[in-house]
């Protein structure tokens, strides 16, 4: 079964030199990050906001209108998905752990299904790059995501992102 989905990749942001550490390099992931997925031939597929106050933890928001509200058929009453909300933390210099979660909807706004994505995000050497690995699992609205039991869990295919950077298309003053 083919599922869109956006990892999170979110979980990471804005531009930031990469500093020594005794564990490698240590990237902000605080910014904005525009995410692909393997199989749209380079298409965006997804965005991310990271926001924190240290480079140990902080949390994210994701669009990903990728992802099929139905999860491509296993919860037709969905008419739209929410945004996705979560929390990373730093787990060595350029990893991160996250976990993020969303609804999918009714046409009345009433939740129908849980959608939970987790992983983890390497940025690359520069910090400008990640690639994000990671599992999406979907819930029945009165299931607990953190102690329930998915009634569907998949795999996602890696994902990869970079980081957004100010552009100007008006000459330097």
């Amino acid at each position: 079964m083919h599922v869109h989905d956006v990892v999170a990749v979110l979980i990471l942001g804005a531009a930031c030199a990469p500093t020594a550490a005794a564990d490698g390099p240590r990237c902000a992931f605080t910014g904005s990050w525009l995410g692909y997925a393997p199989h749209t031939a380079g298409a965006l597929v997804w965005s991310s906001e990271v926001s924190g106050s240290s480079l140990a933890s902080g949390t994210l928001v994701m669009e990903d209108p990728s992802q099929s509200p139905t999860l491509n058929g296993q919860f037709e009453d969905a008419e739209r998905m929410t945004s996705l909300h979560g929390v990373w933390e730093r787990i060595d210099g350029r990893t991160y752990a996250y976990t993020l979660i969303g609804m999918g909807v009714d046409a009345d706004g009433n939740t129908v299904w849980i959608n939970k994505k987790s992983g983890y995000a390497t940025l690359s050497a520069d910090c400008r790059e990640m690639t994000v690995i990671g599992v999406q699992q979907a819930y029945l609205p009165a299931q607990d995501p953190y102690t329930g039991i998915p009634v569907h869990t998949y795999g996602l295919a890696d994902r990869t992102a970079k980081r957004m950077t100010v552009y100007s298309p008006y000459p330097p003053r």
